[in-house]
């Protein structure tokens, strides 16, 4: 009781209400509110703040009345209530306003003049009435008790109402001024904030239009391209069969006509052998040379010893059909790699490599490893480019006549890099896109790595990063052709163009990227 009453009357009020704490709840930051003043503050905000020091609560706190505070709330309101009841009488006495001119002990003041700001007893009122400049100040009477109506016109500014002498007041002309100009203010910040919003959506509508209108021009081509190949094999497949048609029926028909020709002289010599059997078959030698005499001819016949009719097994007609398939995708393919490589080219860049960052070894051999510290150790060392990128960029990097060569575009590192030795795996779980060459082979630096067979090595590589699509992509410049595209690197990530040195001591040496080294 004794505590509750030695404290202020503002230490119990909350800073929402301004009135005494209800089932006060206390914040973890340690300022105390009513709790259903916090819980309507907190209701259409996603954010959970204290209003008072502004700190923010990931988590909203668990709401619960703080009993102590509640305790001391009640034991003031208990002491304050007995003195306010004591003084009572002299409270209402107090509320009689003065005249602000009378010595004390004051007069009980008549009227207030609203220019003045001051309030005059019946005796110090007559300036007011008698004298011509104090006749224009415009004079209030006072009741007791007096209710705030239409003829009020001064207005407070800490409680936003329109009141009488004794408050902060200022002209009620002047305050609906200032509060006009903040209303206009607060109008121009809205309709800012609509104009922005509705600027907003319009972008992201012409965003979405020229997203649909690049899928349907996508689509249009993908159909187009993929119907002529479409139609291309369905042509090819017709003349394949209809050609193995034609020599299927060549071929019967050729025999069929052989077959013909030896059955007809099968029957004349058939015919011609009865006769000759039944001319033997004859017992009297007189007349058996009679009948030989009469003998027929033999007839003319064809000599089948040369003719050999070998079966077509058509090998390699299908073959030669996928081949002449593959030079019509070949050329529909070239066409688009030519026209997606311009494209691509608009996003070149001037790389510069930095020979300050060949510090890492990779695929390190033992020997490698273990190789005196005066050895040559440049084989196996990376070089990165000065610049990073974070939108969409191309650069191309000579590796004619390189044995062995790594290229591709790596994550930005964001520190000075590690100087330590070590084997480094080049994929893309260590932030890595890289293609290249290594014992004769050209491979892909995936988990797990992969070996791409192509039908010419590669002379000039472009690798182009679309940070839209998340797409890192080689090219043969020189063939036209797309080597291997990686789609799963991430676009939030700065990527930097680096290159892998070869071995050197066998003459070999780094691609060149376009630009300079320094």
């Amino acid at each position: 009781m004794t505590t509750a009453c030695q404290l202020s009357e503002d230490q119990f009020h909350c800073s929402f209400c301004h009135d005494v704490f209800t089932e006060p709840v206390t914040l973890p930051c340690g300022h105390n509110f009513c709790k259903k003043c916090l819980e309507q503050h907190w209701s259409g905000d996603a954010r959970c703040m204290c209003p008072y020091c502004k700190k923010t609560f990931f988590y909203r706190p668990e709401l619960k009345v703080n009993t102590f505070i509640a305790k001391l709330t009640a034991q003031f309101i208990q002491s304050h209530y007995r003195s306010t009841k004591s003084l009572k009488p002299q409270a209402e006495k107090a509320e009689e306003l003065l005249c602000g001119v009378c010595p004390d002990p004051k007069q009980r003041a008549r009227n207030s003049c609203l220019l003045c700001l001051s309030s005059y007893c019946e005796s110090h009122l007559k300036p007011h009435l008698n004298m011509c400049g104090l006749k224009k100040h415009q004079l209030m009477e006072l009741k007791r008790d007096m209710a705030h109506d239409n003829s009020v016109q001064l207005f407070c500014r800490s409680k936003q109402l329109c009141v009488y002498v004794g408050h902060e007041i200022v002209p009620l002309t002047e305050a609906s001024k200032q509060q006009r100009l903040l209303l206009q203010k607060t109008e121009a910040d809205i309709e800012d904030k609509v104009s922005k919003r509705k600027k907003k959506i319009d972008e992201l509508r012409s965003s979405v239009k020229i997203s649909n209108d690049a899928a349907d021009r996508e689509i249009s081509d993908g159909v187009t391209v993929f119907t002529a190949l479409k139609e291309s094999m369905e042509r090819k497949l017709d003349l394949l069969v209809s050609d193995i048609t034609r020599k299927k029926t060549d071929k019967e028909q050729q025999v069929q006509g052989f077959i013909r020709e030896l059955e007809q002289e099968l029957s004349e010599l058939e015919k011609r052998g009865a006769e000759v059997k039944l001319m033997s078959e004859t017992d009297d030698p007189l007349q058996l040379l009679r009948n030989a005499s009469k003998l027929s001819p033999e007839p003319p016949t064809k000599d089948w010893t040369d003719i050999n009719i070998c079966p077509q097994t058509h090998e390699g007609v299908v073959v030669r059909a996928l081949s002449e398939l593959q030079q019509d995708f070949n050329k529909e393919t070239r066409s688009l790699f030519e026209a997606e490589l311009k494209r691509v080219k608009t996003r070149e860049v001037d790389v510069t490599l930095d020979t300050g960052t060949s510090h890492l070894r990779v695929d390190q051999t033992d020997e490698q490893s273990k190789a005196p510290d005066n050895a040559n150790k440049s084989d196996g060392l990376l070089v990165f480019a000065k610049e990073t990128f974070s939108e969409s960029f191309y650069f191309e990097a000579e590796v004619r006549g390189k044995a062995e060569w790594t290229l591709g575009v790596a994550q930005a590192q964001e520190q000075e890099p590690s100087k330590k030795k070590g084997p480094l795996a080049l994929n893309p779980q260590n932030g890595f896109w890289t293609i290249g060459v290594k014992n004769k082979d050209m491979y892909i630096s995936d988990n797990p790595e992969m070996t791409v067979f192509t039908k010419f090595r590669p002379e000039r590589v472009g690798v182009f990063v679309d940070y839209k699509e998340g797409v890192v992509s080689f090219y043969d410049v020189e063939s036209q052709v797309l080597i291997y595209s990686f789609t799963d690197f991430p676009a939030i990530v700065k990527l930097s163009p680096f290159c892998r040195y070869g071995h050197v001591r066998n003459g070999n040496s780094a691609p060149l990227i376009g630009g300079t080294s320094k």
